[in-house]
């Protein structure tokens, strides 16, 4: 966290697409593998204007990805079935994790290609949140899954 603190930057568009998120009324959870000190330091970095409803850590005794244990608490913790939520991921092994509990999946392609993030729950493979608020990926979503 020390090394990393001052080359920390966020996905970009991330902030942004979070707000609109919360803007609609969508719940917001967040699935890591991190322990609690790795999150404060993401939360304290990216200072959304609207936190999470539940944060699920890997510290907490679940079992990692691959494994869905992690987002189906999460799914859990906000009350909505797994079925009904979507997993912004950006590592194949969270991917899995999204398809094991029975979620969508959006590819965040920041450190690994869209063919290392496919699957048939992916809905779409992106370079960063910019691509997802250009594409009205929040508007389109409800009528293209509904």
């Amino acid at each position: 966290r020390e090394l990393f603190g001052p080359c920390f930057a966020e996905v970009a568009g991330f902030r942004q697409f979070a707000r609109q998120v919360a803007d609609r009324g969508l719940k917001v959870a967040v699935g890591t593998a991190g322990d609690i000190h790795n999150v404060h330091f993401a939360l304290s970095h990216l200072q959304m204007d609207v936190q999470p409803l539940a944060i699920v850590r890997g510290d907490e005794g679940l079992p990692g990805k691959p494994e869905p244990a992690i987002f189906l608490e999460a799914a859990r913790r906000i009350d909505v079935p797994p079925q009904h939520c979507i997993v912004f991921e950006d590592a194949p092994f969270g991917i899995e994790a999204a398809r094991r509990a029975g979620m969508r999946a959006v590819g965040i392609c920041t450190t690994n290609t869209p063919e290392e993030l496919a699957g048939p729950h992916v809905i779409t493979c992106v370079r960063d949140y910019n691509e997802l608020l250009h594409s009205n990926f929040l508007e389109n979503l409800h009528v293209a899954h509904a």
